[in-house]
């Protein structure tokens, strides 16, 4: 595989920006923080936050798309409470609407390594883990040291306060546990720790989800009675009996009351910022302030939040409403919400004084009214429970199995501003846990461009290679990896995406040092990946028109120079995905040559299987019991401990030896190798690599009349019959003159030395011929043998699959429609079946859901496609009524322009387009984050001035149980026959 050559200034287009528009989906607001169970001295909630903003931090899950479920130090079966105390984090690792359930609590000593740990780095082990003898272990259980469901976890900086769902009863431990299995000191709601029936009065609980003090007072969400109890002093004896109950008129009343400023159904947390009291009612969608800590029985609140009076308790997703708040936390300045029936945190600049307040700030969702759950780096999964340090707020993602750690930053990146920097396209693709992400698709390894505000007052582009991770003072990381950074300007970004990076979806930090030394840190904002996410380089540089495409010989396809049908042309893109070589991040790519030995046949006692490497043999010895296995290992063994050119890898699955120069490029490309076992044996080699020319054919032996001579040149087969009266020198006369008929390839007679010389006619034109020789039939006097085999000139191939298409492909019924974004009155939704079009215009009040529903019932109008709605997914599935009458109908779907509203339509088959073969995908050498697809234009392709070629990588994303085809931009080039 040649080398793409740098086709001049056109290549300079590809790092250029040209214009992106992007819609802005929110604006920078303030934030807040807070905690279940934080210290008696509040902890601050720290600010700026951005709206939609990522996480920084993952704990508990090896990256921010990965939510594997475990029972050891390092994993977690699910997450509810979570508390800060100094420099520890508390975690319940229980949960009683999610399973796994561990039924335990884990400490972790060190938060501040977690907080320094990149989200990719290995998983950190707790500490101490409580109610349970192990970390092994999760059985529920009822005694001092075993815990059913503790869901609820706080401290005042030296106790520790549990209180168990399961067991209906809190555990206080006066001083932070720092051995596992420790127990509690005191126990409320039960008389002792063997026991754990529901209760009621002023000593009784019965299911209580949360726990709180000041550090002078303790405060129990005692949720199924319906009440909040408040223990004027830190119970010091079992069986502690209560001094105020809020929503019940008394101690023996926990019926859910007529919703009222003094009644509460299902209540989720209590907190105080010293102040007031502040109560998260679930069962009544809202959030009540009491002004200041009541001190009798029955109190009223004072302010209501998400909802606008006191009798309400219907639930919505808008910036004024809430649906089934999980906990609230204020610091005494601003109120922060976990609205978990939204996926969603809440942020008030300032504690409301008014009903029905409007929030400020959401994170969790990209807009007010988004309600996507998933596991993006910007999402969650019911939040359960915040926490703060003073410095970051860290939230319990319930179904997520993690706590996402949230830092204050700069509103510097424009919403969705992270795009692929070919393409520049802003539509959602990437899939994570069965959910389309807002985000458009990135791959490892392509180049991406940053839109924002105040990036730098210098623009700066990068001088050399490789790559520098800070230019101008400018720094990106992308889950915590450095960057490599091609250019800088006030509003854009040019940076390499680390091979490096995992998972489906990723947080991106931008930093900026100015020239008095101050360092800017923006707000993370979230990136969408996949393994593969292709993007075509185009002329205009705006990732739409004429893409940037050569013919074979390196010239650019224009209209005065068209592509031909059945020709092979080179598309130039990024965001291809790893490849088949390891290419260091930011450096230009340079391949290793390679090659290949396969071990075959059975291996038994005494048979010697040699590898040669320029001319040195390395040799095994099977002993008694040997496996193909052992023999690819030892070999591969003998090679690396002392070959200084070739390094070598054993493939087990395959049964072969991967050889690879340790030095790259051409030099490594000239290492010769072999390798043989004595005939007779049951153990066979063979090498992988043909024989290129120029190279030697070497005669020996005495030519005979009826042998047959033959020399292929790349499938051509040349011949000659030697006569009676041949000698070896009249032979390879003979043999040459029947080669220099080639049109490729010229051949020399060396009569001295018995061999054939062949040459390339044109050195220059990088065409790579194999040759073969051979004498039949076997056993004849005179025999003909090539040179070694060398390493093969090295290339680096995408892993993932690549798929090209001429004219627009247009998806297939059976497929789906994904409803994503947020669901604004007023656009305009399109479905066309095979021509037939289907409207259908959002009103207020609409939701995702209700879309889907909506279009899936005008879709069943259709008298050839039925459409059923996934409301879980917000999906529309696509069906023939009648499989049977093998009806190609195409479909397409689309929003009204300047909506934040999508729809994705997905199919495993598509029409209107034709298949071009990819001979060849991956890195161009010499460049960073550059890839060529080479690909044969149809035979039968029409002429097209502006002919469609897309691009599509077909991925088993995570999550899914099928494939997803990631489509890159369309570009046009001309086809002339």
């Amino acid at each position: 595989m040649p080398e793409i050559k740098r086709p001049g200034s056109n290549i300079a287009l590809i790092y250029q920006r040209r214009s992106l528009f992007l819609s802005l989906f929110g604006g920078l607001l303030l934030f807040v923080s807070g905690g279940t169970g934080l210290s008696a001295q509040n902890q601050a909630i720290p600010a700026p936050f951005v709206t939609g903003q990522a996480a920084r931090v993952v704990i508990g899950q090896s990256n921010f798309s990965d939510i594997t479920a475990g029972t050891s130090q390092f994993r977690w079966g699910a997450t509810s409470g979570i508390a800060v105390a100094g420099n520890k984090l508390i975690i319940a690792d229980s949960s009683y609407l999610a399973p796994p359930n561990n039924n335990r609590v884990l400490i972790y000593n060190d938060l501040k390594a977690l907080k320094e740990r990149l989200p990719q780095a290995g998983l950190p082990p707790a500490d101490v883990v409580l109610g349970q003898p192990d970390f092994g272990s999760s059985d529920p259980g009822t005694s001092a040291q075993r815990f059913n469901q503790p869901v609820g976890i706080a401290s005042d900086g030296t106790r520790l306060f549990i209180s168990e769902w399961g067991n209906n009863r809190v555990l206080i431990y006066n001083r932070i546990p720092e051995v596992s299995g420790a127990s509690p000191d005191v126990i409320v709601g039960q008389r002792d720790f063997t026991a754990s029936a529901f209760g009621s009065g002023a000593q009784g609980l019965r299911r209580p989800n949360s726990v709180y003090s000041d550090g002078t007072r303790l405060f129990v969400a005692d949720s199924l009675n319906n009440r909040v109890l408040i223990y004027n002093r830190i119970p010091a004896a079992n069986g502690a009996s209560a001094d105020v109950v809020l929503g019940q008129p008394n101690f023996d009343a926990n019926r859910a009351l007529p919703t009222a400023s003094n009644t509460l159904s299902s209540p989720m947390s209590i907190t105080t910022d010293g102040q007031r009291l502040i109560v998260t009612d679930l069962g009544n969608n809202r959030v009540l302030i009491y002004n200041s800590i009541p001190t009798q029985s029955g109190a009223s609140a004072d302010v209501v939040v998400g909802q606008p009076d006191f009798t309400s308790n219907g639930a919505g997703n808008t910036q004024t409403s809430l649906d089934f708040p999980r906990y609230a936390y204020s610091d005494g300045t601003r109120l922060l919400i976990v609205d978990s029936g939204n996926n969603r945190i809440l942020i008030y600049n300032q504690i409301p004084t008014e009903h029905g307040a409007p929030a400020d700030i959401v994170i969790g969702q990209m807009d007010f009214r988004g309600l996507t759950a998933a596991c993006g780096a910007s999402n969650f999964s019911i939040p359960l429970a915040v926490a703060s340090d003073g410095e970051a707020l860290y939230v319990s993602d319930g179904f997520n199995r993690r706590v996402l750690g949230f830092q204050p930053g700069a509103d510097l990146v424009l919403p969705n501003g992270v795009v692929n920097a070919a393409s520049f396209s802003t539509d959602p693709q990437t899939e994570t846990c069965q959910v389309i992400m807002r985000q458009p698709p990135l791959a490892p390894g392509g180049v991406a461009a940053i839109f924002g505000r105040d990036f730098t007052d210098a623009p700066a582009q990068a001088q050399s290679l490789p790559l520098p991770t800070q230019l101008g003072g400018v720094r990106v990381k992308i889950n915590g990896i450095g960057a490599p950074i091609f250019s800088i300007s006030p509003t854009q970004i040019n940076v390499q995406v680390p091979f490096e990076v995992t998972g489906y979806s990723a947080s991106l930090e931008v930093e900026k040092t100015d020239a008095q030394g101050r360092t800017t840190v923006a707000a993370a904002v979230p990136v969408g990946l996949a393994p593969g996410a292709p993007g075509l380089y185009t002329a205009s540089g705006t990732g739409s028109g004429e893409g940037i495409i050569f013919h074979n010989d390196f010239t650019p396809v224009t209209a005065d120079s068209p592509a031909k049908p059945g020709e092979e042309l080179i598309a130039l893109a990024t965001g291809l995905g790893a490849v088949s070589q390891n290419i260091p991040t930011g450096a230009a790519a340079v391949f290793y040559a390679v090659g290949g030995v396969t071990i075959g046949g059975t291996p038994s006692e005494g048979q010697t299987a040699t590898i040669v490497i320029n001319g040195v043999p390395y040799s095994y010895t099977t002993i008694s019991g040997d496996s193909l296995d052992q023999v690819t290992i030892n070999l591969s063994n003998l090679i690396n401990d002392n070959d200084p050119f070739v390094s070598a890898t054993p493939d087990i699955a395959g049964q072969k030896i991967d050889l690879q120069a340790r030095t790259p490029g051409e030099e490594g490309s000239n290492i010769s190798y072999n390798a043989f076992v004595p005939p007779g044996g049951t153990l066979t080699v063979s090498v992988d690599s043909p024989i290129h020319v120029p190279g030697n054919i070497t005669f020996s032996g005495t030519p005979a009349a009826g042998q047959i001579i033959s020399i292929g040149l790349s499938g051509t087969a040349y011949t000659y019959l030697p006569v009676a009266s041949d000698t070896l020198a009249t032979v390879l006369n003979q043999v040459v003159e029947q080669i220099n008929s080639d049109l490729n390839v010229v051949a020399t007679a060396d009569v001295a030395n018995a061999k054939i010389h062949l040459e390339l006619r044109d050195p220059g034109s990088g065409l790579n011929i194999p040759y073969t020789a051979s004498v039949e039939p076997a056993g004849s006097t005179l025999t003909a043998a090539t040179d070694d085999p060398q390493l093969t000139p090295g290339n680096a191939k995408a892993v993932n699959t690549v798929t090209a298409t001429i004219g627009k492909p247009l998806p297939l019924v059976p497929g789906s429609i994904h409803v994503v974004g947020t669901a604004e009155p007023g656009h305009t939704a399109t479905v066309i079946l095979q021509g037939t079009t289907y409207l259908y215009t959002t009103e207020p009040g609409d939701t995702l859901q209700s879309i889907t529903t909506k279009l899936a019932d005008l879709i069943n109008a259709d008298p050839n496609v039925s459409a059923t709605a996934d409301t879980t997914r917000n999906t529309i599935s696509l069906a023939l009524k009648s499989s049977a009458s093998g009806l190609k109908i195409t479909f397409e779907a689309s929003v009204s322009g300047g909506s934040t509203l999508f729809l994705l339509p997905q199919s495993n088959e598509t029409t209107n387009s034709t298949t071009a073969s990819v001979n060849f995908a991956g890195l161009v050498g010499g460049h960073v984050g550059l890839y060529q697809v080479i690909f044969t234009v149809p035979s039968d392709q029409t002429a097209n001035p502006a002919a469609i070629l897309t691009l599509l990588q077909n991925l088993i994303v995570f999550g899914s149980v099928t494939g997803t085809n990631i489509i890159s931009n369309a570009v046009t080039f001309p086809v002339q026959p």
